[in-house]
């Protein structure tokens, strides 16, 4: 038979809703509040580079971010 998998993904809008980040895999609940947090200070500054904020909160899934 034909097996499915299924892989979460994570996706993230700011107010404008605009997609700030797209991660696909599972990101536990404390990494998951790092990149938050990282991805509100780097908005509110005006530079943002999300991909570097879940490279370094997490080892695993590729991530892709806008």
């Amino acid at each position: 038979g034909v097996q499915t998998c299924a892989l979460p993904i994570l996706m993230v809008f700011d107010r404008a809703g605009e997609l700030a980040l797209q991660y696909f895999g599972h990101l536990d609940d404390l990494r998951l509040g790092a990149v938050l947090g990282e991805l509100i200070a780097l908005r509110s500054s005006g530079g943002i580079d999300a991909a570097r904020v879940v490279q370094s909160a997490d080892s695993g899934p590729v991530c892709s971010a806008i």
